[in-house]
C-alpha cells in the first residue's frame, strides 16, 4: 500500500470511527494488519508505535483534512504521556 492509500485508508477509518489517537491499541493493530508499516517500534504493552502513523496524521492536519484537538490520558503510566493528539474529520 502506498502513502495516499494508507492516508486514504484513515480518512475511511475515521469516518466510521469519529475519531481516532495513536494510543488506540485496536486502531493501531489494524492500521499494521492493513497498511503494513516498514517500521514499527514494538511494546510490551499498550499501543505499537508506529512512526509512519503519526506522520501521516499529522499530514492529514496540515492539509486540513483532520481537526486534532488534546486529550489527557488520565490513567497514564511511567514512559507514557499524560496527553495525545485526538484527530477527526474536519467537516
Amino acid at each position: 500500500m502506498n502513502k495516499q492509500e494508507k492516508k486514504q485508508w484513515l480518512i475511511n477509518y475515521i469516518k466510521k470511527q469519529q475519531h481516532v489517537d495513536i494510543f488506540d491499541e485496536f486502531f493501531v493493530d489494524l492500521y499494521i494488519a492493513e497498511c503494513k508499516p516498514a517500521n514499527i517500534k514494538w511494546r510490551a504493552y499498550g499501543a505499537q508505535y508506529v512512526p509512519e502513523l503519526s506522520r501521516y496524521l499529522a499530514e492529514l492536519y496540515k492539509e486540513s483534512v483532520l481537526k486534532r484537538y488534546a486529550i489527557g490520558l488520565g490513567n497514564h503510566q511511567d514512559g507514557f504521556p499524560k496527553w495525545c493528539y485526538s484527530y477527526e474529520l474536519n467537516q
